[in-house]
């Protein structure tokens, strides 16, 4: 039995409306899953600049503490310039004193010898001195003076410090480092 135009008509959009209800909704799942991954890209895009945000406000924080540290250091420079200076002067003062004292009982010990000599009286035990520069104690005192650390540079060392790391977590850690690595580097002594 044939059927009419009209018939094969209606079948063959019967069958096209299914066809097209059938992928829709095999593609209902797929959208649903792109829409989810771009809500999980949203919501990992926010998590992120959140903390960032929380790192910016503890790099803030510890910039106004290392300022004030640096301001309280610099004041301090000139206390410790000071007090380097009156004990290399007490220094200067104590070589200089044992000197004088060594050059004077250098002299009366002389000056005994050569009284006893001239009018024949018994020649004194007294004890020889010792050369001030060529005594141990001495000795200690210079060394220990001329390698006292002075800086001879303000050299700083490009690489970071592990242990100021320590104190943040993995997270913090790694995008504080993918922020940094996206700052330009200076060039030059302090780079």
């Amino acid at each position: 039995m044939s059927q009419s135009k009209e018939v094969q008509e209606a079948v063959g959009a019967a069958a096209d409306a299914e066809i097209e209800q059938l992928q829709a909704e095999l593609a209902q799942p797929e959208r649903d899953r792109a829409q989810k991954a771009e809500r999980l890209a949203a919501l990992e895009a926010e998590k992120k600049q959140r903390r960032l945000a929380q790192l910016k406000s503890v790099a803030e924080k510890r910039i106004v503490g290392i300022k004030r540290a640096v301001s309280s250091l610099a004041e301090l420079d000139t206390a410790d310039e000071r007090r380097l200076l009156d004990a290399a002067q007490a220094y200067a003062d104590a070589a200089r004193t044992l000197d004088e004292r060594v050059a004077k009982r250098t002299l009366m010990v002389h000056e005994a010898r050569l009284l006893s000599a001239t009018f024949g009286l018994p020649t004194p035990e007294l004890p020889d001195a010792q050369i001030p520069a060529r005594r141990e104690v001495v000795a200690e005192a210079v060394k220990i003076a001329s390698e006292a650390p002075l800086a001879g540079t303000l050299y700083i060392n490009p690489a970071p410090d592990h242990k100021a790391a320590l104190t943040l977590g993995p997270e913090q850690a790694e995008m504080l480092a993918d922020e940094a690595a996206r700052l330009p580097r200076r060039r030059g002594p302090l780079a």
